[in-house]
């Protein structure tokens, strides 16, 4: 399985990508969501370029909500798992909303090596279909 992963924190990319290659994944790292968008449409006309998106809510050129709107994520059909880096107490409502953006998991950071990898692997099972992605 090829993960497509988004961070801009290089220390937190490293270790998730670490995390994410220690449990079996190929992944492919960008730093901003602008950088993993023109990676991912460079290679729509690849089979299957990534099954799964990991990317960070917060960032500061594209969000994880302009992810999960995106045309390059819509036409690679790739679920997309979104870390919460934000405040706890506003948890539980974000997870809601991303989920009916269409987010296939939400995590709440930090994320343990072991849940990043868990979300990854079963994010294919839990992907929302594309209508109920783009609101």
């Amino acid at each position: 399985m090829t993960v497509l992963l988004i961070c801009n924190d290089e220390i937190e990319r490293g270790r998730r990508e670490q995390a994410l290659r220690d449990a079996g994944h190929a992944v492919s790292a960008c730093a901003s969501g602008a950088d993993a968008l023109r990676w991912l449409r460079s290679r729509l006309g690849d089979e299957a370029p990534i099954s799964c998106v990991v990317a960070d809510l917060y960032m500061p050129d594209l969000d994880g909500f302009d992810v999960l709107r995106s045309d390059a994520i819509a036409r690679s059909g790739a679920p997309v798992v979104v870390i919460d880096n934000g405040l706890a107490h506003l948890h539980d409502d974000m997870a809601a909303t991303l989920r009916d953006f269409g987010a296939a998991a939400v995590l709440r950071a930090p994320v343990t090596a072991a849940a990043l990898a868990e979300a990854a692997s079963g994010a294919r099972q839990r992907r929302a279909p594309i209508a109920a992605r783009r609101p």
